[in-house]
């Protein structure tokens, strides 16, 4: 009898040194922002784009692979919660080319960090066919905003574009 209580005392010990360092790990990645798919699915609009670690006004990259950064002020970006999605773009700004583009997007969280994927879909392409796609760091996310950033090579150094969308 007294080894089966050893036994039984071990294994609690053991579950719950388990559960403490799981507890420990969800703590230290917590730390990060935090969405979920009914927190993204909406209509969001893309207000304001700054950028961080070079003058703006110097920046004329492509994002997308669809244009100027300067085309995405204004898009709108229609998110359904099963993946499905577009975001449509006036030729505001030049270079821009007007129109709505098919995506699929996701969210993924890697190492305590959001990310916010997605792939654009060019002629009744299905999503699982589509290999490239693109990674936005997700900086911050409430009910009516949230911040999309992305590491992007510029000049021999890495700036960062921050999307500011809003519901």
């Amino acid at each position: 009898m007294k080894k089966t209580s050893i036994t039984a005392l071990s294994l609690l010990f053991f579950i719950a040194a388990l559960l403490t360092s799981c507890s420990s790990a969800n703590k230290a990645t917590s730390g990060g922002v935090s969405a979920s798919a009914s927190m993204i699915k909406g209509n969001w609009t893309v207000n304001d784009i700054d950028i961080e670690g070079a003058e703006k006004s110097k920046v004329k990259i492509s994002v997308f692979d669809d244009g100027n950064y300067a085309c995405f002020i204004g898009s709108q970006w229609n998110l359904v919660q099963n993946g499905n999605g577009t975001y449509s773009i006036s030729a505001s700004a030049d270079g821009c080319s007007a129109g709505v583009r098919t995506i699929y997007w996701s969210l993924q969280n890697n190492g305590g960090t959001q990310y916010f994927l997605f792939k654009k879909l060019l002629n009744g392409e299905k999503p699982k066919t589509v290999e490239d796609g693109y990674r936005l760091t997700m900086k911050s996310i409430d009910a009516s905003s949230m911040v999309l950033t992305s590491a992007v090579d510029f000049d021999g150094k890495t700036i960062y574009i921050n999307y500011h969308f809003s519901k």
